[in-house]
């Protein structure tokens, strides 16, 4: 047998016939989207509840800063004015000697600091002071028959007291008193005052005998020197929110000492 060259030879390769395997596409099921949405909105819920809590607590915050810092501002006022409290220039020019240019009665008029209204174990809602404002020697009482080292040229008594949830300032009156004169609130509306204490700091507190027998308590006849310190406690809440409450304490040392006679 012969091959000829010039003749191409042609390979073949059989070939099975495969069927052609096509898959079904399915979409989601009605309860597959039922469930989705529920997981969709159990996680929503969540976002909601996380972002209007921190909202909320963010809002309380803010109502508790501006809460303190109302209640921080009276008692700013509180104790710059206690502060003031017994202040005289009782020295007389020219006076040939010490003592007889000193006034002590002045001394012992403008040196009185009452505490009144409600008390309850030392602790009062109201305090009355007096203190020369207009540096002229007499102690001003406004209006009225004045006393010794009086005079009617202005109001010089003053006191803060807490009335019907509001803390008032005394801006006139005769005499040192919770309970008369003109008062004005301080406090702003939308403050509540839930409390208001002035207590007599003991341990801060002293009496000296300066002529006496200096056996420690100043008695009848005696000349004394008081020294004294004020605790202050103010407690108050918003109106539009009670549950917003705000405590501040402070101590005031009055730095005028009261100079008087038993």
């Amino acid at each position: 047998m012969s091959i000829k060259h010039d003749e191409p030879v042609r390979l073949t390769r059989s070939r099975s016939a495969q069927p052609l395997s096509v898959k079904r596409q399915r979409g989601v099921s009605i309860v597959e989207l039922m469930v989705g949405i529920a997981i969709g909105l159990i996680i929503l819920s969540g976002v909601i509840a996380v972002v209007a809590n921190t909202s909320f607590s963010g809002l309380e915050n803010i109502r508790a800063v501006q809460l303190n810092q109302q209640l921080r501002g009276t008692m700013d006022v509180m104790r710059r004015e206690l502060q003031r409290a017994g202040y005289v220039d009782p020295w007389t020019p020219g006076a040939a000697t010490l003592a007889a240019g000193i006034d002590t009665d002045a001394m012992a008029l403008f040196g009185t600091v009452t505490l009144g209204g409600t008390c309850s174990s030392g602790v009062c809602d109201c305090i009355v002071y007096s203190y020369d404002r207009n540096e002229d020697g007499a102690q001003g009482i406004g209006t009225g028959t004045p006393g010794t080292g009086q005079n009617t040229g202005t109001s010089e008594l003053y006191g803060f007291r807490l009335n019907s949830n509001i803390i008032q300032m005394r801006t006139s009156g005769n005499t040192l008193s919770c309970s008369s004169g003109t008062w004005e609130g301080i406090t702003d509306a939308s403050v509540k005052i839930t409390a208001l204490g002035f207590e007599l700091d003991g341990a801060d507190s002293t009496v000296y005998e300066i002529s006496g027998n200096n056996n420690g308590t100043c008695e009848a006849g005696e000349t004394c020197l008081g020294r004294r310190k004020i605790n202050i406690l103010i407690d108050g809440e918003l109106i539009a929110d009670d549950e917003v409450t705000v405590e501040i304490r402070d101590e005031v040392k009055i730095k005028n000492d009261h100079f008087y006679v038993m």
